[in-house]
């Protein structure tokens, strides 16, 4: 035997989402009228939206070093590359390895690093 229904208006007179019978609907708070500029200032409040910028497959040394490449045409990476002590120029690791390897050979000082 299925359950009897239960009926809401015979008990509180009405839907069961409706308030209590005899009290009083709290009315909504009003927003302001906000106009198109308004809105648009508030979406970009915190500076324009953009897309990140497209990374280049192959570029300079220094545009690997700065992240705006991914290799040289060599293939270097950014772990491969550093900024020499001297000329503040940004050079392979390996190359400057082997130039104060030559510059020992040769007898010359060598800072360093």
């Amino acid at each position: 035997m299925p359950p009897p229904k239960f009926d809401w208006e015979t008990v509180i007179g009405g839907e069961p989402g409706d308030s209590l019978p005899g009290t009083p609907k709290t009315p909504k708070p009003k927003l302001p009228a906000v106009t198109k500029g308004q809105a648009l200032r508030a979406k970009y409040a915190n500076g324009r939206k953009r897309r990140p910028a497209k990374v280049q497959e192959i570029g300079s040394k220094l545009k690997v070093w700065n992240g705006t490449a991914k290799r040289t045409a060599a293939g270097l990476r950014r772990p491969d590359l550093m900024q020499s002590p001297v000329t503040g120029q940004i050079i392979s690791i390996q190359k400057y390895i082997h130039g104060t390897k030559m510059a020992k050979h040769l007898g010359l000082k060598v800072k360093k690093t």
